[in-house]
C-alpha cells in the first residue's frame, strides 16, 4: 500500500491519546504500567497535515525535560486500521527517546533532515527484525533494503546511517513528504548533568518495557547499550544465555545459614544460596522430526555447560518419569520414547504446578505446532524454536519478545 492509498482511508475509529494507557485500549493486553505512566505523563500536541505534507507523529524533549508527542489525528486514526503498524508507530517513538535521538545523540552541526531520516532507518531495522519482517512496519516508511535505501544493511547505528547519506541528495518522493514538526529552538540542549538525571527514564523504560518492543532477545543489548547496532552482533542464543545468567543473579540472589559444627550453640555464618536450576521443556511430539530433536539437544547441552537444569520432555503433557535433573556439563543426549501430539498450555501448566515459584526459569524448546494459545506465560518463561520447521510460530503471540530461534 502506498501513502496515497493509505491517505485515501476513511478511519472507523477515533484516534485518542489516552486510549494507549487506559485498558481496553490497542495496547491492552501487552502494554503495561511503567510504558503507560511515561505516554500519559508526556505533552500531547495535535496538529494536522495536509495533502501535500502529510505529518504522523513525531517526539521531542522541551526545555523542561518533558516529553513532547505531536500528532496528526487523522492519520493516527487511519493507522488504527493496521493494529501491527499502529502499535509499532508508537514504539517507534519510544524509542527515539530512550536512544537519544532527540537528546543528546544529536550531532552538534548537522543537517536536521538527514539525522531524522538516519535515526528512522536504525529504529525501523530493529522493528522489522532486520528485514526479515517487513511487513511489521508501515509500507510506506524508509527502511534499510526498500525502495530509496535498497542498498543499505540493516543494524547500523543512527551515526553510521547519517555518515552514509549526509551526503546524498534525498529524493522528494511520497515517501519523504512527512513533515518533522519539531522545532530545533525548543529543543532542550542537554548537559552532562542532563544525560545522568534522562538515564534513569532510559532504565524504567528498558526494564518495564522489557521483551515487547523488540524482535527475540536485542531488547537488552540495545537498552543497554543505547546503541542500535549492538543487536546485530549478538547471536540469539548467546543472548538467550546471557539473559538466563542475569535472571539467575536477580532473582535467585539469597543466602542461607549454615550450621555451626564447631560451637553448635551459636548460628553458623551465611553463604550464597544456590539459584534453582534451569527448567528445559523438549518437544518429544510426533511432530519433532529426528534431526530437529538433534538441534534441541545441541541446545541443552549448549545451556548446561553453564547451568545445572532440568530436562522436562513433553507431548501433550509432560513426561514425568523422564523428568530428569543433570547436574552443570553432564548431560549427553535424550533417548526419545512413547511420542504423540502436542499440547503446550496443558504441559506449561503441568510444569508450573512441579516448579511453582514465580521466579524459575522456564525454556519451552519446541518446534511449536500447535495453533492453540497458551492462556499464561509467566515473566521467566522463553521459547526457543528452529525456523523451518515451525509453521504456527505466528499463531503464539503470547511469547513476542520472549522467543529464540535455534
Amino acid at each position: 500500500m502506498n501513502l496515497q492509498e493509505f491517505l485515501s482511508i476513511k478511519p472507523v475509529k477515533k484516534f485518542r491519546p489516552k486510549d494507549l494507557w487506559k485498558a481496553p485500549g490497542p495496547f491492552a493486553p501487552g502494554f503495561n504500567d511503567k510504558p503507560a505512566q511515561i505516554l500519559s505523563g508526556a505533552k500531547w500536541k495535535a496538529s494536522a497535515g495536509t495533502a501535500e505534507k502529510p505529518f504522523s507523529m513525531s517526539v521531542r524533549v522541551n526545555r523542561k525535560g518533558r516529553i513532547v508527542f505531536q500528532y496528526d489525528p487523522l492519520f493516527m486514526s487511519r493507522l488504527m486500521e493496521f493494529p501491527y503498524w499502529f502499535k509499532n508507530t508508537i514504539y517507534h517513538e519510544l524509542m527515539h527517546v530512550f536512544l537519544g535521538h532527540v537528546t543528546y545523540r544529536r550531532p552538534e552541526k548537522y543537517d536536521r533532515t538527514k539525522w531524522n531520516i538516519a535515526c528512522d532507518l536504525a529504529i525501523n531495522s530493529i522493528l522489522s527484525n532486520g528485514g526479515r519482517n517487513p511487513e511489521h512496519v508501515a509500507d510506506f516508511i524508509l527502511l534499510p533494503g526498500r525502495d530509496f535505501y535498497r542498498n543499505l544493511p540493516h543494524y547500523l547505528s543512527s551515526e553510521e546511517y547519517y555518515e552514509i547519506i549526509k551526503s546524498w541528495k534525498i529524493p522528494k518522493d511520497e515517501n519523504h513528504k512527512f513533515n518533522n514538526r519539531t522545532n530545533q529552538k525548543r529543543d532542550r540542549i542537554f548537559t552532562e548533568t542532563d544525560k545522568a538525571e534522562f538515564s534513569k527514564i532510559q532504565n524504567d523504560l528498558f526494564h518495564n518495557i522489557g521483551t515487547g518492543i523488540l524482535p527475540g532477545a536485542y531488547n537488552d543489548y540495545v537498552f543497554v547499550h543505547k546503541h542500535e547496532a549492538s543487536i546485530g552482533q549478538v547471536p540469539e542464543l548467546e543472548a538467550l544465555l546471557l539473559k538466563i545468567t542475569e535472571l539467575r543473579k536477580t532473582e535467585f540472589s539469597s543466602t542461607r545459614r549454615v550450621r555451626n559444627r564447631r560451637y553448635p550453640e551459636y548460628p553458623g555464618k551465611r553463604v550464597e544460596r544456590e539459584p534453582e536450576p534451569v527448567v528445559l521443556m523438549v518437544d518429544w511430539s510426533e511432530s519433532v522430526k529426528p534431526e530437529l530433536l538433534d538441534k534441541m539437544d545441541h541446545f541443552v547441552k549448549m545451556v548446561n555447560k553453564s547451568f545445572p537444569v532440568v530436562y522436562v520432555p513433553f507431548t501433550t503433557d509432560i513426561i514425568s518419569e523422564q523428568v530428569t535433573t543433570y547436574k552443570v556439563g553432564t548431560f549427553r543426549n535424550s533417548t526419545r520414547g512413547l511420542m504423540g501430539g502436542t499440547c503446550l498450555d496443558a504441559s506449561l501448566k503441568s510444569v508450573y504446578s512441579k516448579f511453582p515459584g514465580q521466579n524459575q526459569i522456564i525454556v519451552l524448546v519446541s518446534d511449536f505446532n500447535d495453533n492453540r494459545p497458551v492462556s499464561v506465560v509467566r515473566k521467566n518463561v522463553f521459547g526457543v524454536y528452529a525456523e523451518s520447521y515451525s509453521h504456527h510460530i505466528n499463531d503464539h503471540s503470547e511469547f513476542h519478545g520472549k522467543i529464540f530461534k535455534i
